[in-house]
């Protein structure tokens, strides 16, 4: 499609609106399509729902409009709008993110959501986030849990510096390492740990064809992906951390793939576990294990 911008006028809110719905609606629908249309007019124009009413006779600098319609070009091409705009919410806070990193879930942000509320009577000393990405977990509990010593590895360097960015633009002091959990001998000296949690790659090659587009063709496909023959790889390297270093009493608290719940509270037992419970997401899927 192509889209002309008049560099004599300039364009109204409401004709750039109609322009974004031509370009969007045949890709995305209507539905999604509107919920796309007026994030791209908040984050450039500063304008809510709202304001893209009253305002729909305010004219658009060249400038802005160039810029809406390059960003929207990209969503045509099902890139995320996260990556689009550089920028996800979560927990309350505002995250940078980029194709180094997942985008941050509703699930993970629910799973860090219940151990907060499961810990606010007793608050962990030391917090470790495994696998950590733009640093969404590991910045959200140091935000509740102030007090805390609050630890963060991923084996990216590129995700690393990221989510240091997040902390700092936070304000919150999380100690990031760059390490593989596979390999514990990459990992520095650690302490023990109150808390223990993660969100790893858990989805199995085989399913890669029920992912859409948007995620399969620009999310980091080491942190989604895992061999079907090994699919709780990373559950039980991080169950043999945790037998090392978390401590008496302590929680361990995996997000997990919704078909292997079950499973991966039968390897967490098996490696001396107890009060495993799997708990499900408010779609209802067997979402998150917690054990002890």
């Amino acid at each position: 499609m192509t889209i002309f911008i008049d560099s004599n006028r300039g364009t109204t809110v409401g004709e750039l609106l109609e322009t974004l719905r031509l370009m969007l609606l045949p890709v995305h629908g209507k539905e999604e399509s509107t919920a796309l249309i007026y994030r791209l007019l908040e984050y450039f124009l500063k304008l809510n729902h709202a304001g893209v009413i009253l305002e729909r006779k305010h004219v658009v600098g060249v400038r802005k409009q160039v810029a809406i319609i390059k960003a929207a070009r990209k969503l045509v091409e099902n890139m995320p709008l996260q990556y689009v705009t550089g920028e996800a919410y979560f927990g309350g806070l505002t995250l940078n993110v980029n194709r180094f990193t997942l985008i941050p879930r509703p699930e993970t942000e629910e799973m860090t959501m219940m151990v907060m509320n499961l810990l606010k009577n007793k608050p962990p000393r030391r917090i470790i986030d495994i696998g950590t990405g733009s640093g969404c977990i590991a910045i959200t509990l140091k935000k509740q849990f102030a007090d805390s010593q609050t630890y963060a590895i991923d084996i990216s360097k590129n995700a690393l510096k990221l989510a240091g960015m997040n902390a700092e633009h936070n304000n919150t002091r999380v100690e990031f390492f760059c390490g593989d959990i596979l390999d514990v001998s990459s990992l520095p000296a650690m302490p023990a740990f109150d808390l223990i949690i993660s969100n790893p790659p858990y989805v199995r090659n085989s399913e890669k064809i029920d992912m859409k587009p948007n995620v399969l063709n620009f999310e980091p496909h080491k942190a989604l992906f895992v061999p079907d023959r090994i699919p709780l790889k990373f559950y039980r390297a991080i169950g043999k951390f945790a037998r090392q270093n978390l401590a008496p009493g302590g929680m361990l608290v995996f997000e997990v793939n919704e078909r292997l719940g079950q499973e991966t509270a039968a390897l967490l037992r098996s490696q001396g576990f107890v009060n495993t419970d799997v708990r499900r997401d408010f779609r209802g899927k067997e979402r998150f294990v917690i054990a002890q």
